[in-house]
């Protein structure tokens, strides 16, 4: 396991090109915009509970139960959060979305509660469990080879796609929403000193640690504080 320990740029979201990490997007995700999300998120996320691990050397770490949430995973709070801001005209275009799973799964409910065309890019050679699930939602589904993902993410062709294109994790508002799991982890343990977060794309571990980082008085600016926020 490895682990990053922050403060990062909580601000940009990175991605390789050439083999080199580089920053892609900028982005402002403040405070407010997480607690104005909470009202949104609720309508389709469930509040998932914040449990004590005892160990056989005393109290252990509390886990955030975030595979009890809708649809398995965390990815439903940012999603939501992100298309309940869009438009008639931006619905009407249709939904689009590059991932792996959770992500595109969350998207194609959205899309299909709201009645909007969705479609999800996969990699190929996706695990077809997951695929299938997001196509059970009525997604439509284009494969297309990592490389080729990793191009139009990089060079930001989505852009001029026909669908209203969501970038996972380059959007506050996606931020916004998955931040909603800082404060309730803040609310449940009030007194939490670190805060541990897995990072596959990076959204939750910057939304938590937005949360986590910002005293109640500090309007939504970031600024380390004595809570530490690490991700692994």
């Amino acid at each position: 396991m490895v682990r990053i320990l922050l403060p990062l740029d909580l601000g940009t979201v990175f991605s390789l090109k050439n083999g080199q990490c580089v920053a892609v997007t900028g982005m402002e995700l403040t405070l407010k915009g997480i607690e104005d999300a909470v009202p949104v998120v609720s309508e389709v996320a469930f509040r998932t509970p914040t449990i004590g691990f005892e160990s056989l050397e005393g109290d252990g770490p509390y886990l955030k139960m975030e595979n009890l949430q809708r649809l398995g995973a965390f990815k439903i709070r940012g999603i939501w959060n992100y298309v309940s801001h869009l438009d008639k005209a931006q619905l009407a275009r249709g939904l689009g979305i590059s991932s792996t799973g959770n992500a595109g799964l969350a998207l194609a409910w959205a899309a299909r509660r709201l009645g909007v065309r969705c479609r999800v890019t996969v990699p190929e050679g996706a695990d077809e469990w997951r695929v299938d699930l997001i196509r059970k939602q009525g997604a439509e589904i284009e494969y297309l080879s990592t490389t080729e993902i990793f191009k139009i993410l990089e060079e930001e062709t989505w852009r001029s796609s026909p669908l209203s294109f969501i970038n996972p994790i380059g959007d506050p508002r996606i931020q916004a929403g998955v931040g909603t799991v800082g404060l309730e982890i803040l609310a449940e343990v009030p007194d939490v000193g670190t805060v541990l977060v897995p990072v596959g794309g990076g959204d939750r571990g910057r939304s938590c640690c937005r949360r986590q980082e910002s005293s109640p008085g500090d309007e939504g600016s970031w600024r380390p504080g004595s809570r530490s926020c690490s991700t692994t």
